[in-house]
């Protein structure tokens, strides 16, 4: 008899019939195979068989979810930018736990390779014959190779990977105090050096304009997988790094510093031109503009210039008429959060 758990019972009765009446009257080439829900014209969709990063789309699925897809089964073959944002992160957490299952492995049989063939040569134990000699600790080391790996004693385990750890930290710090003083890469272009060839690699991407990993949603692209991993949260919402002083979170620690020193008053970039003090460099950077007159930023529609990209982006409503900013309480719609936030203070 085959048991059924009383909650999920519950719950997918009347989802099979929304189901049934979900595909009789809608298209399936609009409909999201993950979520099924209706996908708007408008909004970016995907062929779950088409290929990213040399997978498809419906291979990186059914790693992470025990489902069969075939193309042409009959069933919706379209994925939403929502559901693929968050197909990606699953994969990258799956690579992530296999990888990492496979380093405490390897790390394990070498630990106890280590520890076999210490006690061996300690006691320097020799086969000696005629014609050869034979060192018990090599055979010992070769069995261990070959064994079967017991049951793992996490709490020394995790000891050791701890001590490893602060180990590999102080090589590391050791490395870096000692890479600092040579940058040999240097770029060509404009002279500046790194310590580390990667690094070089990711700086000439700015000058040439190369931008080798793509946002398969939004089809941006960017130098390094880091700022990718970065973009990709602007999709799925994700906001990991949490203000301790407030309820704002963000996507990066980057934001979060720099949102940190609104709450301690930290304005440590300062102008030399006119004394005035920012809480980022970039701030500073934008603020120096205005005094050397540079507004690289220009209108499309009125050929009028700026001195940043948010300067220019405010102004762009003036020709779009959007109004993404909407008022919590009324709903009302503004072309600005300045012009919002003044707004709020009506409710309030």
């Amino acid at each position: 008899m085959e048991v059924v758990d009383n909650a999920v019972a519950i719950n997918l009765k009347p989802l099979q019939s929304d189901i049934v009446d979900f595909y009789c009257y809608n298209n399936l080439d609009v409909v999201c195979r993950v979520c099924l829900e209706r996908i708007d014209t408008d909004r970016k969709i995907c062929n779950i068989f088409e290929t990213t990063k040399s997978l498809h789309i419906s291979t990186m699925i059914m790693a992470c979810a025990a489902i069969q897809l075939t193309e042409g089964d009959g069933l919706p073959s379209m994925i939403c930018e929502s559901c693929l944002a968050n197909l990606q992160i699953a994969w990258q957490f799956k690579i992530q736990c296999e990888s990492s299952d496979i380093k405490l492995r390897q790390y394990y049989i070498n630990q106890q390779q280590k520890q076999f063939a210490h006690g061996f040569d300690a006691v320097h134990l020799t086969v000696k014959h005629d014609n050869y000699s034979i060192k018990c600790g090599d055979v010992f080391a070769q069995a261990v190779t070959e064994a079967h790996i017991p049951e793992v004693n996490t709490e020394q385990l995790a000891a050791d990977m701890e001590i490893a750890k602060k180990v590999k930290s102080l090589k590391k710090s050791q490395r870096r105090r000692k890479s600092k003083e040579q940058k040999i890469h240097q770029c060509d272009t404009c002279g500046k050096a790194f310590n580390r060839r990667e690094y070089l690699t990711q700086h000439i991407r700015i000058h040439t304009g190369e931008k080798p990993y793509r946002c398969h949603l939004c089809e941006k692209r960017f130098i390094n997988s880091g700022h990718l991993t970065t973009h990709m949260r602007t999709h799925t919402g994700e906001r990991p790094h949490a203000c301790t002083l407030c309820p704002k979170a963000f996507s990066t620690k980057q934001e979060l510093h720099k949102h940190t020193m609104v709450h301690n008053g930290e304005r440590p970039f300062l102008c030399k031109m006119c004394g005035k003090t920012f809480g980022s460099s970039s701030n500073l950077y934008s603020h120096l503009k205005h005094h050397t007159g540079e507004k690289n930023f220009t209108c499309e529609y009125c050929s009028k210039s700026f001195y940043t990209k948010q300067e220019l982006k405010q102004h762009l409503v003036v020709h779009t008429k959007e109004k993404a900013f909407v008022c919590e309480f009324c709903n009302r719609r503004f072309a600005q959060i300045a012009h919002l936030k003044r707004h709020s203070k009506l409710h309030t």
